[in-house]
């Protein structure tokens, strides 16, 4: 889909785009690739794409699932050895049309290496009325909705859908308000987009064992 960023960025179809330091390959293979991600609060943090335009990881196939989860615990293993942090992770699985105009209906999952507070925890549940499913396979039931899905530190999966009236990048907000920003953190801003944060990201990334 020539008009979806995340394709352009897959296919490497726009120079001016794929040129860009925050839209650098770190890792690909025949299913994903992985990029320092826009705009967050915190450096380190990676943003995992389908290389095929899939509304939601919930769309793989049972194999490549596993596949994922195998590079999600490589990652999230050498983050421990190399940052100290187990990273959370969260994706926002999209109906068709999105769920919000700003959408990028493009499945994307975020790794976040930080350690949510049991208040921010408890708001995250709260909002998206989480609940534990047994693996990453559950998350197949979640197919063509719109739907959320939590790993936590600890490797346990939460998943929800249909919360239409969630906030909007409410997981994104909560990380930044964790590092200290305040409720009106908006990723898109020019500001929250540090060209430092993303050369520490590749630097990061570059010294990890991912496989």
């Amino acid at each position: 889909m020539a008009s979806c960023i995340f394709c352009s960025i897959v296919k490497q179809e726009d120079k001016e785009l794929c040129s860009k330091l925050e839209n650098t390959i770190l890792y690909e293979d025949n299913n994903v690739i992985i990029t320092p991600a826009l705009g967050m609060s915190i450096a380190n943090y990676l943003m995992i794409v389908s290389k095929k335009h899939l509304n939601g990881f919930a769309e793989l196939s049972e194999k490549d699932l596993l596949k994922l989860e195998s590079l999600l615990n490589n990652i999230c293993n050498e983050y421990l050895k190399t940052l100290g942090v187990y990273p959370i992770i969260f994706e926002h699985g999209s109906l068709f049309e999105g769920r919000h105009p700003l959408s990028i209906t493009h499945a994307h999952m975020h790794i976040i290496p930080v350690n949510l507070s049991q208040e921010k925890i408890t708001r995250l549940f709260d909002e998206l009325k989480l609940k534990q499913e047994e693996n990453i396979i559950s998350i197949q039931k979640m197919k063509y909705k719109d739907y959320w899905m939590y790993r936590s530190s600890s490797e346990k999966y939460h998943m929800s859908n249909s919360i239409m009236d969630a906030p909007r990048s409410c997981f994104i907000k909560l990380v930044a308000e964790e590092n200290g920003f305040d409720n009106s953190y908006e990723w898109r801003d020019k500001e929250n987009n540090k060209k430092s944060d993303i050369e520490e990201t590749i630097k990061t990334f570059n010294k990890l064992n991912i496989r």
